[in-house]
């Protein structure tokens, strides 16, 4: 069995998961009660032994949001350390947000991917498919969901071929449910703001 552990955003929390046996940490950077901003999720990691997984959890990020995240993937970058092991961009089409889908933040996803590494995106644009499959990515497309016809996913390169399909669902799957999960109740009221 996998186990991921969410939402953390203390260093006791990492370990407790760590102690507790995950093989996956998530740290969320979408509006939540349990966000954490990037680059202190990049600090808690810092220590987390190379074999743990590391998610990071964005939905509909703004502009200014985006660049938060791009000042710590350069940061990142600078250390010449990769340790994203699932990316799922989700954030609208390339038209409605070009922050997201702008080459160099592609090309720090990919230099910022271990080994292997999946991705999985809503969009099938053809600009993004061209940045990842640029950033090292290999990319198909894949059936979508609802009423989406495709998606994008993919691996960095020198995974086997036909771990691609898979891989792009299970990080969707997670997604959607953790999206679905932090939904209020039908006529509930949220704490939270919706980005």
């Amino acid at each position: 069995m996998f186990v991921k552990i969410c939402g953390l955003s203390t260093a006791a929390a990492v370990q407790a998961a760590l102690d507790g046996g995950a093989d996956a940490l998530g740290f969320v950077f979408a509006e939540s009660i349990r966000r954490v901003r990037p680059d202190d999720a990049a600090a808690l990691c810092r220590d987390v032994p190379a074999e743990i997984v590391r998610v990071a959890v964005m939905r509909h990020p703004r502009v200014t949001e985006w660049a938060e995240v791009r000042e710590v993937l350069e940061d990142l970058g600078g250390h010449q350390r990769s340790f994203v092991d699932a990316w799922y961009l989700d954030g609208f089409a390339p038209a409605r947000n070009t922050a997201m889908w702008d080459d160099d933040v592609l090309r720090w996803v990919g230099l910022l991917s271990r080994p292997g590494a999946s991705c999985a995106t809503f969009t099938a644009a053809g600009a993004v498919r061209r940045g990842l499959q640029a950033a090292g990515f290999d990319i198909e497309k894949v059936p979508g969901y609802g009423r989406k016809r495709e998606c994008l996913g993919g691996t960095l390169r020198g995974t086997p071929p036909g771990a691609v399909a898979a891989e792009v669902v299970s990080a969707a799957e997670v997604v959607s449910a953790a999206e679905t999960a932090e939904r209020p109740p039908t006529g509930a009221s949220s704490a939270t703001s919706s980005i």
